[in-house]
């Protein structure tokens, strides 16, 4: 049981003969606990950018994805794609920054209440964001596989042999698309690891926070 739940135990047991320093011991415990969690939320998505920017520098050294991106006609769709998904980390990492900041310098418990509302809208809305860009980029690598991929176009009409192509095309349009919301699902399950651990744990500081206002 950690120092929280140790005076949460003790205040409650006394009831409201503890003197009213319990309530603000445990009204500051929270308040820190919150504090850590908003910025271990702002360390995540510095790593998340460092990694993604670690990545690109490494495949921007790789030939054979240039020669692969460039073949497919995905070159500029890719540098617009990188370009969009580091401005959507700085944005949000910048917020996350924020309600790190907020959070911190927030010496009233209805305050507090709010931020932590306002840090889980962030960290929500920057899933959606980051959800829905992934498959943006996963549909636009499908579409240049089907149009422009000639080994890929070979392989489809090796498989037919020339008879029932449009069925064998519906098979494999509808296997990427699945392979498509099985990579958005993996990203999903990513964000629930670490930011809705994190989101859940503040979500439970909010609900002491509540309780203690009643």
């Amino acid at each position: 049981m950690d120092e929280l739940e140790l005076l949460k135990k003790d205040w409650q047991k006394n009831d409201k003969s503890m003197p009213k320093v319990s309530y603000d011991d445990i009204s500051k415990m929270i308040w820190k606990k919150s504090s850590s969690i908003v910025k271990w939320i702002f360390y995540i998505s510095i790593i998340e950018l460092l990694f993604f920017i670690a990545s690109n520098l490494y495949l921007s050294n790789d030939k054979e994805y240039l020669q692969r991106t460039t073949d497919m006609n995905l070159t500029g769709f890719t540098i617009i794609t990188n370009i969009v998904a580091v401005l959507v980390l700085v944005y949000f990492m910048i917020k996350f920054y924020n309600n790190y900041k907020t959070i911190s310098s927030t010496d009233n418990t209805k305050k507090l209440m709010e931020n932590i509302l306002n840090t889980r809208k962030t960290v929500k809305n920057y899933i959606k964001v980051s959800l829905s860009f992934g498959v943006i980029i996963s549909l636009g690598m499908i579409v240049a596989m089907i149009l422009y991929d000639e080994s890929f176009k070979d392989a489809v009409e090796k498989v037919s042999d020339g008879e029932n192509s449009t069925l064998v095309w519906a098979i494999i349009i509808i296997l990427l698309l699945i392979v498509m919301i099985a990579a958005v699902l993996i990203l999903w399950l990513f964000y629930q690891l670490f930011y809705g651990f994190l989101l859940r744990k503040l979500n439970r500081n909010y609900k002491e926070l509540e309780k203690m206002e009643l």
